[in-house]
């Protein structure tokens, strides 16, 4: 990568806007990677951290969605948070505007914001954060008492991001069903077609098993009437419909962004054009918004800084690695995309099995708050805490180079 110059001051003032897994992961692996070389300062708005890859678990009473709070893990980190949300940067300046007005000093800013929800198929079941959880459930227990004969499962294009959950939903609400009629419309040609040809045909035989319809290749429009309306002119009938929604970027002022909102980024992390300002997570342009993809990125971020603040360490740059944990209301799955090559499997593929593998965050949680964090919810539910290093501690550079 081209030579950045070290920071004028130490340690240096490190911002890090945001309070989801990009950004919590920056904080704890810049404080391994750069020591009491800088000073970091979250700005967020909430009191917790919400590990959100369990949503999915919550409305079929397979576990709850872990919280931490945000105070303990940054006084963990010797890091503080600033209460607030990022409005405007102002690069020239080197500092960061509030929502609340006020303005903060960086050496180096990294935006790890996340991106919105929005609705991406009308009038369907939006599964998108806690809120949804409640409604879902109900949609499944009506399903297994027979109140509901049948439900529509939607993945608009815009909406394909990330698209695992989707499945997992329509899986588990298929074992839940009885003989309620499960229907995923999925705008992909192929189901999971972005971890490859050998894990869609295993999903599409593992769909076919679980007695779950599959129309792929159109695209869900919108849910009325009791029908689930599709590009092509056809209409599903269905007592219900749910869909994931889609993701719009922040579009935040003084900072590029493509028509979507989305900051782009080269491989380390670096905002296009503008110097020490760096962006991880589902912020950033790349396609795949994803708790692994960010938690890399921000890696990748972290590696940087860490340079610039005088260590010894040579940053790699971020390398897209695609790890999805299949839950389906039994064993579960797991799926990898790496470098083309595509891999399912019923054991897994990397160790520990969570659903956000590589990371310095999850191990750290775990360790430090004594939680058995389920790998698994349900049926071969296994303790994270048996591989959990002690004391929190991580491997510097976790997962470079395992698959």
């Amino acid at each position: 990568m081209p030579s950045e110059a070290p920071f004028r001051s130490l340690p240096a003032r490190v911002i890090v806007a945001g309070g989801g897994i990009a950004a919590l992961e920056l904080v704890v692996a810049l404080r391994k990677l750069a020591g009491e070389r800088v000073a970091i300062e979250l700005l967020a708005p909430g009191e917790h951290f919400v590990y959100r890859p369990l949503l999915v678990a919550e409305p079929f009473g397979m576990g709850e969605l872990p919280r931490f709070p945000l105070g303990q893990v940054l006084g963990d980190q010797r890091a503080v948070q600033r209460r607030g949300r990022l409005a405007e940067v102002r690069a020239d300046a080197h500092e960061v505007v509030t929502a609340a007005g006020e303005r903060l000093a960086y050496d180096a800013l990294v935006v790890a914001t996340g991106a919105r929800t929005v609705e991406a198929v009308r009038g369907a079941l939006t599964f998108g954060g806690p809120e949804s959880v409640t409604l879902m459930r109900t949609l499944v227990e009506g399903a297994a008492t027979g109140e509901l004969r049948s439900i529509a499962f939607a993945l608009a294009a815009s909406a394909a991001s990330w698209p695992l959950p989707l499945y997992e939903l329509a899986l588990m609400t298929a074992l839940r069903a009885g003989g309620a009629q499960i229907t995923v419309a999925t705008a992909e040609d192929a189901p999971l077609q972005l971890f490859g040809q050998a894990v869609s045909r295993s999903m599409t035989e593992r769909l076919a098993r679980a007695g779950v319809e599959l129309l792929a290749g159109v695209a869900p429009v919108e849910y009325a009437d009791g029908a689930l309306a599709l590009e092509d002119g056809r209409r599903l009938t269905a007592d219900a419909a749910v869909a994931l929604p889609a993701l719009a970027g922040p579009a935040i002022p003084g900072l590029p962004h493509d028509s979507g909102g989305f900051v782009p980024v080269d491989g380390h992390g670096r905002v296009e054009d503008v110097a020490d300002v760096y962006a991880a997570g589902d912020v950033t342009a790349f396609e795949v918004k994803q708790g692994g993809v960010s938690v890399r990125q921000a890696q990748a971020v972290a590696e940087c800084i860490a340079a610039r603040a005088g260590t010894s360490l040579v940053p790699e740059p971020f390398e897209p690695l695609l790890r999805g944990m299949l839950l389906t209301g039994a064993e579960p799955s797991y799926l990898q995309w790496r470098g083309g090559e595509s891999q399912q499997a019923d054991s897994p593929l990397w160790w520990p099995p969570t659903k956000i593998a590589d990371s310095y965050i999850v191990p750290y949680l775990v360790s430090r708050f004594q939680l058995s964090v389920p790998t698994a919810p349900g049926p071969g539910e296994a303790d994270l805490m048996s591989s959990a290093p002690a004391g929190g501690d991580v491997p510097v550079r976790p997962g470079r180079g395992d698959g």
